[in-house]
């Protein structure tokens, strides 16, 4: 059974191309949401982001941001995007810092105003936190990845969805200088088109990793968290992040259901020897064991 006090899942990133051109505009929208979001909170980096030449960077947190194409490239005081540039309108983004620190109810009002404004959502990521040690759920991930999905050196290829070659899959092993050691894994790159899962020791990474100044903070007492994360991108070829954003607003915010349901429809994986073994087999005991924990743990 579900225990929803020591498993909460969260949108932990969100980007998007706003269709609006007049950044007064766009911010005055925002401050409507929220009065942090009024333009005088944001200054101007100097730097370029993705495809976007001009941004502008929130005076308390530095990544909740916004960038656009000039209609003027030579007026430092240009706040217009070109609408006839090959990347168009406003690219807003807001990494897992910039959402913890406006809320949840913040983020989900923003959220429902840019689906409204037919925004195109280009990343977002859905994280699934764990907060008790003897909970099952994660030793049955972390035995799912170990023995579904492990390939052996040069033996096989991975053939749709997030993985496609051995080397997208990586495993890896977090030392505690007291001598604990946990496990994580990663299928797919970061920042692909295609996307990413990662199950990893998330205490382990605020305590050592770029979080370490803000540990206590994000910690607070918790002795144990583990993260089960998608991360959903759109492409050419693929539009997860832009399903995904659609399913979110759809079940009014339902975070469970919206991780199960991307869960069992973006997480498959066919396994295809290599061709001197000639030999083909689906991989539908990893799909079945996908299908039985959503299923199983009510993540509906």
């Amino acid at each position: 059974m579900l225990d929803r006090n020591n498993i909460v899942p969260c949108v932990d990133w969100f980007r998007g191309i706003v269709p609006i051109d007049d950044v007064r505009e766009f911010c005055a929208h925002l401050e409507q949401i929220d009065e942090r979001l009024k333009l005088d909170n944001f200054v101007y980096d100097g730097r370029s982001m993705l495809n976007y030449k001009k941004r502008y960077c929130h005076l308390d947190v530095p990544s909740l941001t916004f960038a656009f194409n000039p209609i003027d490239e030579l007026d430092e005081g240009c706040l217009y995007a070109n609408p006839n540039h090959n990347n168009k309108h406003i690219l807003f983004s807001l990494s897992g810092d910039a959402i913890r620190y406006l809320g949840h109810e913040t983020l989900k009002t923003l959220l429902f105003w840019l689906h409204s404004v037919n925004t195109k959502c280009t990343r977002i990521d859905l994280a699934l936190d764990f907060f008790k040690k003897d909970d099952e759920i994660v030793w049955i991930m972390l035995e799912g990845c170990k023995n579904f999905i492990a390939p052996s050196k040069l033996a096989l290829t991975i053939k749709g969805k997030l993985k496609r070659s051995p080397v997208n899959w990586k495993c890896y092993v977090n030392r505690y200088p007291d001598g604990t050691e946990t496990y994580g894994y990663d299928i797919g790159n970061h920042g692909s088109d295609h996307g990413m899962f990662r199950i990893y020791d998330k205490k382990y990474e605020t305590l050592y990793g770029r979080n370490r100044s803000r540990s206590q903070e994000m910690l607070h007492s918790r002795d144990y968290w583990y993260r089960a994360e998608l991360e959903l991108h759109s492409s050419r070829s693929v539009d997860w992040s832009g399903q995904a954003f659609k399913y979110l607003v759809d079940s009014d915010f339902n975070l469970y259901a919206v991780y199960g349901q991307c869960m069992s429809e973006f997480i498959s994986f066919e396994f295809v020897l290599n061709s001197d073994a000639g030999h083909y087999t689906d991989c539908e005991t990893w799909n079945e064991f996908i299908r039985n924990l959503i299923a199983n743990h009510h993540f509906v």
